[in-house]
């Protein structure tokens, strides 16, 4: 319920018959998708609209207890059960992709930290897959009208500058223009064409592996038993949304949760 517009609640009361009862169910502090015209206090606007009684429920039924009390300081009144693990809850000053268990989540605020590291894991001999293939497809189409093929890398990131200025120009949140930019930009920083660098995002896009990359609004409603919490710096905590999209990403680790950075990550060629 947290994630309805405007539009769905004027839909909700003109569906609503006498004697309807409307049950909604949802988290306030999952509130992220203000971005695609979701009402950001849905489940306020909701409550006042219909008059709705507040059952809360506060239990965690998901998360080890150090990760429950990790995330308080969004949902003060989140608690675990008695039986419930005690987990970990780590900020290592260093990290590697040996620290990486099959099957463990690398979430990110944003695309570009993502898509540098699943390159880095490659070159480590790690089979990284990205959540949220979409995102990819949509920046295969922009680099496509930078120019062709055959583009050398420093025509390329001459037009991929151009292309940054005009979009912002066309777009208010030019933090999204410049997450896009520099998704595009470590690609072409890879390789020696344009070309290249296409087939390198496509290689990214459709490989499989056993970690998992993904955003923080890809990651909601998944689970993992460790997630590593990449550039958690990312996320404006003085801004509800992103406050809401860190409070997203802590809760998705069911046992560990690793505060991590691209800046502290060592990579095995680092000494080469």
């Amino acid at each position: 319920a947290q994630d309805l517009s405007f539009i769905n609640h004027v839909l909700l009361r003109k569906l609503r018959k006498p004697g309807t009862r409307i049950i909604a169910v949802g988290d306030p502090c999952q509130a992220i998708y203000g971005f695609r015209g979701a009402d950001t206090s849905s489940m306020e606007t909701l409550g006042k609209m219909f008059e709705m009684r507040e059952l809360r429920l506060t239990t965690s039924f998901r998360c080890a207890s150090s990760i429950v009390e990790n995330a308080r300081w969004r949902a003060p009144d989140m608690r675990w059960p008695d039986w419930a693990k005690p987990g970990l809850v780590l900020h290592p000053e260093a990290w590697t992709a040996d620290d990486l268990p099959d099957g463990a989540a690398i979430i990110c605020r944003n695309n570009a930290p993502l898509f540098r590291m699943a390159l880095r894991l490659l070159r480590d001999g790690k089979y990284p897959e990205l959540l949220g293939r979409d995102i990819v497809k949509s920046l295969l189409a922009q680099m496509k009208k930078l120019g062709k093929a055959k583009l050398t890398r420093d025509e390329a990131l001459a037009s991929l500058r151009g292309w940054t200025i005009a979009s912002k120009q066309r777009q208010r949140d030019h933090n999204l223009v410049e997450d896009q930019a520099e998704c595009m930009r470590l690609f072409i920083d890879a390789t020696e064409t344009l070309g290249d660098a296409m087939a390198l995002a496509e290689n990214v896009m459709n490989r499989s592996g056993r970690i998992y990359l993904m955003t923080g609004h890809r990651s909601k409603g998944l689970e993992y038993e460790t997630v590593l919490f990449l550039d958690s710096k990312l996320c404006r905590t003085d801004r509800d949304q992103d406050a809401n999209i860190k409070y997203v990403i802590e809760t998705r680790a069911k046992d560990k949760l690793v505060y991590v950075s691209s800046d502290n990550f060592r990579s095995a060629r680092d000494d080469e």
